[in-house]
């Protein structure tokens, strides 16, 4: 068995190397595109380029420091079109200061683009108006200044600012604001809050991200950087002509585009690695899906067969790391608290037997289902339907109680406790269902109740504790892959599913009814919640799809967090009243 598993680790490990060497061959491919025209150039020049370096760098400076602060506002999903406004005003007031004082000169030109990037904040923040039409009004507006003050002449600084207009300062300049930036990106939490918003802004607002402050600081520190790159851009002349700053934030663009940035904006990175659930990927990188009963493709995503677990423990984790959340463990809810009809927190007990008062503005039940009921279930012995009792106690309406999900196959044990669950999917790869003869006698594919139904009847027939589940149509390969838990489970009970069917028996898997839930998960109770399987928002009806679950929870939870937070998404709410209710 060990051999086994070291083979499927060992193959694992294969891909991921394969995957990381696409990955880094594709994220190379930029670079060795603008070494080879860089060389193109050079050769057409008569090397000329390499001869003048210092001044071909010197036309990069400028774009390199004022492309960091961009590259914060698109990693998290906005655009920014002013930047060359940004340059140009920031530029005239750092020569006009310079003739008193240079340092203080450099200060001007960091506020003044600070100042600028509070306003493209401000109105794409607080005013709730699209990034790209709010920098281009600026781009614009500040445009115009530019022209104004330069419509005489150009605007002369300091003749002293020529004096620092070396190859050695503007790169070491460009240098400390490229190191400050990555290290702000990659090692803080900054930089955690920024991938995280770009990621989904919901999901960073739900976890205790303030993102409106986030993203109105971005934009002022995006400003600020540029208003330091006008320094750099005085020096090498020392004035400002009605030019100035123009093109800057199309050469912005293009740098980072090439550097891999989406052209959309927003975080390169998918919520599953800001989170950093691993489903199962494609030699590609592209998400693998599996098929399961009553779907007609594949359309589930998995990590091997322990999908829920990788995203329960996965949450747990990420829960830990929150700075607003609280964790007390042994401690058991008893009951709600209650005042004139309002939830207002909770009463609980904790190891020590003490009871305590928590009380909330909101309060959310995710007690789970009733699977500690049942004889034979895949759920933990202490589901017992607690929060249904609690609620039940209240008065809080409950709803289609006989609405539960047995499934078809967890694997047969005479050992007590929590049955294993056979995943749908091994179905949806071709294991097939037998009888006691080894017949074929239903549909695998077909609707949970369907075959648990079959299962039952050629049980009762002939008198067994359970059928068989044959992987003989599976490849080995995909066994040991796709189904390693499975897979290990059986052999503990003795079964080698790639040589032998396994015994398998229904037993309850789900609770489809429960506290009744509007579509943002409230109930009858003002400001009490209830989400996952302790709730019936509708969504399943007498029976539920396979992995459908997961999906449920993930999106009433958010639903909920949404109104507890006053952000009720309307266009949603429209939509679920036409699927559900029209």
């Amino acid at each position: 068995m060990e051999n086994q598993v070291k083979t499927s680790t060992e193959n694992k490990e294969q891909q991921l190397k394969k995957l990381s060497k696409m990955t880094m061959i594709r994220s190379l491919l930029p670079i060795a595109g603008l070494i080879i025209i860089f060389l193109m150039f050079n050769a057409l020049t008569n090397f000329r380029m390499m001869n003048n370096l210092p001044l071909v760098l010197s036309q990069v400076y400028v774009t390199m420091i004022s492309a960091t602060g961009v590259f914060f506002i698109m990693t998290m999903g906005g655009l920014d079109f002013s930047q060359g406004s940004i340059l140009g005003i920031a530029s005239i007031v750092v020569c006009m200061v310079s003739k008193t004082s240079i340092p203080l000169a450099i200060v001007a030109g960091i506020a003044v683009g600070a100042a600028i990037g509070a306003i493209n904040g401000y109105f794409y923040v607080y005013r709730k108006i699209k990034s790209f039409i709010v920098t281009i009004c600026t781009m614009f507006l500040f445009r115009g200044f530019i022209k104004y003050l330069t419509t005489n002449a150009p605007v002369a600084g300091s003749a002293m600012l020529i004096n620092f207009d070396s190859t050695e300062l503007k790169l070491a300049c460009t240098l400390v604001v490229l190191i400050i930036g990555f290290i702000l990106f990659r090692f803080t939490k900054f930089g955690t809050y920024l991938k995280a918003i770009g990621a989904g802004e919901k999901a960073a607002m739900f976890s205790g991200i303030r993102t409106d402050r986030m993203k109105f600081l971005i934009y002022t520190l995006a400003g600020a950087i540029t208003g330091f790159a006008a320094f750099i851009n005085v020096i090498k002349v020392g004035s400002v002509t009605s030019s100035g700053g123009n093109q800057l934030e199309t050469q912005i663009l293009i740098a980072l585009v090439l550097g891999g940035m989406p052209i959309s904006g927003g975080a390169k990175v998918r919520f599953e690695n800001i989170i950093g659930v691993g489903f199962d990927k494609n030699p590609d990188g592209s998400l693998k899906y599996t098929k399961e009963g009553a779907h007609s493709q594949p359309r589930i995503c998995f990590h091997e067969d322990i999908t829920g677990k990788e995203i329960t423990t996965t949450l747990q984790t990420r829960v830990k790391e929150l700075p607003n959340v609280e964790i007390r463990e042994y401690t058991v809810m008893t009951d709600i608290l209650v005042e004139k009809g309002i939830c207002t927190g909770i009463l609980a007990k904790n190891a020590d037997g003490d009871i305590l008062k928590i009380h909330a503005k909101d309060t959310v039940l995710a007690t789970g289902g009733i699977g500690g009921l049942y004889k034979h279930s895949t759920n933990f012995p202490s589901l017992t339907g607690d929060g249904l009792d609690v609620a039940k106690k209240h008065g809080v309406r409950l709803e289609h109680l006989d609405y539960v999900q047995i499934h078809p196959t967890s694997l047969y044990s005479k050992k007590p406790g929590r049955s294993f669950l056979i995943s749908e999917s091994t179905r949806g790869e071709g294991a097939v269902l037998l009888n006691g003869k080894g017949e074929r006698f239903v549909d695998e594919l077909l609707p949970r109740d369907v075959v648990t139904q079959a299962i039952e009847k050629e049980m009762e027939k002939e008198g067994s504790d359970h059928v068989w589940l044959s992987f003989e149509a599976v490849p080995e390969e995909t066994i040991r892959g796709h189904f390693p838990h499975i897979y290990e489970e059986c052999l503990k009970e003795g079964y080698d599913i790639t040589k032998e069917p396994a015994p398998v028996v229904p037993a309850q898997h789900y609770f489809m009814g429960g506290i009744y839930v509007d579509h943002f998960s409230e109930t009858t109770m003002n400001h009490l919640y209830a989400v996952g399987e302790t709730s019936c928002n509708g969504v399943h009806g007498k029976n539920r799809l396979a992995s459908n679950s997961l999906l449920e929870s993930l999106v009433f939870a958010e639903r909920a967090a949404g109104k507890i937070a006053g952000r009720e998404d309307e266009e949603y709410e429209s939509n679920y009243d036409a699927a559900c209710c029209g």
